[in-house]
């Protein structure tokens, strides 16, 4: 963002020049021009923020230190505060105290939302991990068959469900929580009863398919045995199969033996 279109986005107040006092106007350079931004000098607003950039930029790297991520944003926000102040200058001080002081502000409102920012960021690191269910556990088929739920559900339905099933809301703190957009009694109670029929239908679903896994394991196991029999024929010599036929039953060998 440059700085001649921060002086065309930028809408300050506009007022009186003479509010100002004239003697600091002629020994202020900045202040003449602030006079005039403030009038509606959209040409001597780009030109005041483009001088008071340096100073603004001093004091977002003293504030947020030379290495942090976001000195050129500070910078951006405090430019953009300062164009929209320059209708309530009333001289009290120099126009660079004057930038200076709404950039301070400005840049220690970064610095406070960035420290909260990484302070959230490392909560959550901290949080250790849901230990891994089993595959074939009821409650990780629920939680899958939720998951591909909310991606069919309208926005309204799949935030409420969030709220009500993965975190545990009370129907009155979902109400509170969203404000009463996405929790009526009428079209909530539909909403509840789809989703209902909806996850059954995925349950049921996730069922037949491990019935059908299951039903084709037994049928394997009953067939492995007569598999293994033709592999034994296929590969063992016909000599010995046929001698192994031919070989007489038990009975016969033990009657031969008496009659000898």
């Amino acid at each position: 963002m440059t700085l001649r279109s921060l002086a065309l986005g930028s809408a300050p107040e506009t007022r009186h020049p003479g509010l100002v006092d004239p003697e600091r106007v002629a020994v202020d350079p900045l202040a003449r021009l602030l006079t005039e931004a403030a009038s509606g000098n959209r040409d001597a607003l780009s030109r005041l923020l483009r001088a008071l950039g340096p100073q603004v930029l001093r004091v977002a790297r003293g504030v947020l230190g030379s290495s942090h991520p976001e000195i050129e944003d500070a910078a951006q926000e405090s430019l953009v505060a300062i164009a929209s102040a320059v209708g309530s200058f009333r001289g009290e001080c120099s126009v660079k105290h004057f930038a200076c002081r709404i950039a301070a502000r400005k840049c220690v409102t970064v610095r406070r939302r960035a420290k909260a920012r990484d302070e959230r960021r490392r909560a959550l690191a901290s949080i250790p991990p849901p230990p891994p269910a089993a595959p074939t556990t009821p409650a990780r088929v629920r939680r899958e068959a939720l998951r591909a739920l909310l991606e069919t559900l309208p926005e309204e339905q799949a935030e409420t469900l969030v709220l009500r099933v993965v975190m545990g809301f009370s129907l009155a703190e979902v109400a509170e929580a969203t404000g009463g957009r996405y929790f009526r009694a009428p079209r909530g109670q539909v909403g509840v009863d789809q989703i209902r029929r909806q996850l059954r239908s995925m349950q049921q679903s996730e069922s037949e398919a491990r019935r059908v896994t299951v039903h084709e394991a037994r049928f394997a196991l009953v067939l492995f045995p007569a598999f293994l029999l033709l592999l034994l024929e296929a590969l063992l010599p016909d000599a010995w199969i046929g001698r192994r036929r031919a070989a007489p039953p038990p009975e016969n060998r033990r009657r031969k033996r008496g009659r000898r």
